[in-house]
């Protein structure tokens, strides 16, 4: 890969024109002692200058799970001919000691490469949850010593067993009641494929057990066409005219309805419209109401024989 990368490199900008020049190698490596003298560390004008680095192609990088991030950085020059000859990185735990290059994690000391990209960290293995700060500095063909790069950190994600938190939202809505027992009614003389066209009345009505209080009460209607849909005289529910509207039921709460009814008599009544659709053209209605009283009982109220 460095290989390929770096004859693509050749070709552009091997020889440097009056410009800056990115210089890259083929890959070739050696390390020497990763103390060397002074004056071989001191940085001398005219040479290599790191204008950028990366880890893992990123400039920093939080809560990465890579046991060796590659480290990069990318190179200019005054002059023609440019080109790295070795570089070295260190990595610290505080940007601190990366400066005085003290109580360093990792020092690959001096490497001769001409490598710049994808240089594996090769230090003690990372620990989770810790930022790491490196730099680096190259050399060029003639030995000369580039400054330091600008500090980058990377900074590693919680262990595997780190994760103490757990999913957080709202919690589930309650199923709504379906239309278990309900039956489809209309008028008399009507089939499942065609009934009267216009409008129909229902009503029935049913009696709470005496002393009840009622704790909660809903209904779920739907009809075929449209609907108005009343609780002790209220208007509950309206289903206006819509293709196919039938298939969806409509809920509605009317626990204080219920509650208000006289001498716990519930009257429920209903008008539903049969459109003209053509050939086949069903009507009906389809209703169901739940009763939940304090004590636990349940009372439902379904569309089916008694209604009239």
């Amino acid at each position: 890969m460095a290989k390929d990368w770096n004859r693509r490199v050749f070709l552009r900008s091997s020889v440097a024109g009056a410009g800056a020049t990115v210089a890259l190698g083929s890959g070739g490596a050696h390390t020497a002692s990763a103390t060397p003298g002074a004056s071989a560390d001191a940085p001398r004008e005219g040479g290599l200058r790191i204008d950028r680095t990366t880890v893992e192609y990123a400039e920093t990088l939080l809560g990465t799970e890579v046991e060796h991030p590659r480290l990069t950085w990318e190179l200019t020059a005054p002059g023609r001919g440019a080109r790295q000859s070795a570089y070295r990185v260190r990595v610290a735990l505080t940007e601190k000691d990366l400066h005085e290059g003290r109580r360093l994690v990792w020092d690959s000391g001096r490497v001769e490469s001409d490598r710049s990209v994808g240089i594996a960290y090769a230090g003690p293995a990372l620990r989770p949850r810790t930022r790491y700060h490196w730099q680096v500095r190259v050399w060029d063909g003639d030995g000369r010593p580039s400054a330091w790069s600008a500090p980058r950190w990377w900074e590693t994600t919680l262990p595997t067993d780190g994760w103490q938190g757990f999913w957080i939202g709202a919690a589930a809505l309650p199923e709504p009641p379906g239309f278990d027992a309900a039956s489809w009614i209309w008028s008399p003389g009507s089939t499942t494929g065609s009934a009267p066209v216009g409008p129909r009345w229902f009503r029935t009505a049913t009696t709470l057990p005496a002393g009840s209080e009622v704790r909660r009460a809903r209904l779920v209607a739907t009809a075929d066409d449209d609907f108005t849909l009343y609780v002790d005289g209220q208007q509950v529910l309206y289903q206006p005219q819509q293709t196919d509207a039938w298939r969806t039921g409509h809920l509605a709460e009317v626990t204080e309805q219920v509650r208000g009814a006289s001498g716990g008599r519930i009257v429920v009544a209903a008008v539903a419209t049969n459109r003209d659709n053509g050939s086949a053209n069903p009507g009906g209605l389809l209703l169901r109401l739940i009763v939940e009283t304090t004590s636990g009982d349940t009372v439902e109220l379904v569309t089916g024989d008694g209604w009239r």
